[in-house]
């Protein structure tokens, strides 16, 4: 208790001084004040938000006619983000080490805020994060898929249109850092030969409450700065932000966003769509959009950080959704144990 209240204490004091040189117009106490405006945001959408998927508020997938002589079809290939900052701090074990992580973070976020950034909100790949995207970089640069689950066939002939720059793939990422560093980091070789943007899709951001999902950039903006090694990167260069609506507002839930996205694609031009993202996000939507009676680890387990699954999914003339459960497979490492 005595280190918590030196810690809140020592936080007060910086905070007191900031304000301080804010009166003397110092720009690295501007910085500061406007990320405390950022905290206090994200904790007061951590407070309101119902961002949660409860089943009963889900899209049903059992009324999809596969029958409808105008159904359509998409290939969708998920691919989840490499492991976060927060990931780091959060998701490996409440045993002795969490204590010093914590930490360790808090002086890292207050080092951040000084620069106007952080490490907890819109939580950017931590270095075990860009080492997973590293190694998607380097899966995407072998020859020929080694293991898959099943439908191998299926699997090479997406893996080879990622990988070839096929004009019929589109690359898309939540507007969140994490995720988009990953798409930057595993798919650099095709977006080198290819000069394509990656487009920000807002209705990718994950489902939670938690402050590391809340994006730093707002309305048709990228963040300048994806953290880490990549904070060099010119982000307006590398990605499309034209559709970005800023981060979620609390009105707008999990369950309605996969809905938003799931419209969104059968009104793109590509066939292949790769969609950089997140965990329980994308284990929620192939739920909701596989049918119910099939079994299948993906409803009950995550995918992996960095891991790479595809499936085809079909909209009828209703605009009812499912997701083709003898298409689904795994191209890159899988789901969580």
């Amino acid at each position: 208790m005595e280190l918590v209240a030196a810690l809140l204490t020592l936080a007060v004091a910086l905070n007191a001084f900031f304000v301080f040189l804010a009166c003397l117009k110092s720009k690295a106490a501007g910085r500061v004040l406007s990320m405390q405006r950022k905290w206090a945001g994200a904790l007061i959408y951590m407070v309101q938000s119902k961002d949660k998927v409860k089943a009963k508020n889900l899209p049903c997938s059992s009324k999809t006619d596969l029958d409808d002589p105008n159904l359509k079809k998409k290939t969708v290939v998920f691919v989840r983000h490499g492991e976060s900052v927060w990931n780091e701090v959060f998701n490996r074990g409440k045993g002795p080490g969490f204590l010093f992580r914590l930490l360790l973070s808090f002086f890292r976020e207050l080092y951040q805020i000084s620069f106007g950034d952080s490490l907890m909100i819109d939580s950017p790949l931590s270095s075990v994060g860009e080492t997973q995207g590293k190694d998607l970089f380097q899966f995407m640069q072998q020859e020929k898929l080694r293991t898959v689950m099943y439908n191998l066939n299926k699997a090479e002939e997406i893996f080879h249109k990622i990988k070839s720059g096929d004009r019929d793939c589109k690359l898309i990422a939540s507007n969140l850092r994490r995720s988009m560093a990953t798409a930057a980091l595993g798919f650099s070789a095709r977006i080198r030969k290819t000069k394509e943007k990656i487009q920000i899709v807002p209705y990718l951001q994950e489902i939670t409450r938690n402050v590391d999902a809340v994006s730093t950039a707002g309305k048709g903006e990228v963040q300048a700065n994806l953290g880490g090694s990549l904070s060099d990167i010119d982000t307006e260069a590398l990605f499309d932000p034209r559709i970005n609506t800023g981060s979620k507002p609390v009105s707008l839930t999990g369950s309605r966003r996969i809905e938003l996205f799931a419209r969104w694609l059968f009104n793109q031009r590509e066939g292949v769509i790769v969609a950089a993202g997140h965990s329980l996000y994308f284990k929620s939507f192939l739920t909701a959009y596989l049918p119910k009676s099939f079994e299948h680890v993906c409803k009950k387990k995550k995918m992996r950080n960095s891991a790479v699954v595809t499936f085809d999914v079909v909209q009828d003339s209703t605009g009812s959704v499912m997701i083709l459960p003898d298409t689904l497979t795994t191209l890159y490492l899988g789901y969580c144990k």
